[in-house]
């Protein structure tokens, strides 16, 4: 899982350079649609990258990770492929790469469900120190 944290905080580090990029470099070139398309990829990215970070977390912390190891892919799927399709159509007007966003939502869905299973199932088995 460890490889999980260093993805979840290049995905979030990424983000906020995207979102600084979207508002000064871009904003400028971008028309009220593209700039929402970026807005709502950047969304996308920075809310799952923190989602990958919290499923190494709970992989850690419940001892366990089978479940949070398929969540943390599939949110790192979902963020390359619906946060990208945003990005690239912003960026470039294909509309095309809208057919990769599908893939990405699913994934992004899959994966808070089954972080919700994983918690369920071995929520009895977190160590919390006595006194906390």
């Amino acid at each position: 899982m460890r490889s999980f944290f260093i993805i979840g905080g290049l995905m979030c580090a990424l983000a906020v350079a995207f979102g600084a990029f979207g508002a000064h470099g871009l904003k400028p070139m971008f028309n009220e649609y593209q700039m929402s398309l970026w807005e709502r990829g950047n969304y996308y990215q920075m809310i799952h990258g923190i989602a990958i970070l919290l499923s190494a977390l709970a992989a850690y912390l419940f001892q366990t990770q089978r479940y949070f190891f398929i969540a943390s892919a599939l949110f790192t799927l979902g963020i390359v492929c619906f946060a990208g399709s945003l990005y690239a159509i912003a960026l470039t007007g294909i509309t095309a790469f809208g057919m990769v966003a599908p893939i990405g939502g699913i994934s992004l869905m899959i994966a808070w469900l089954l972080f919700l299973i994983g918690c369920f199932k071995f929520s009895s088995n977190i160590v919390i120190p006595k006194g906390a």
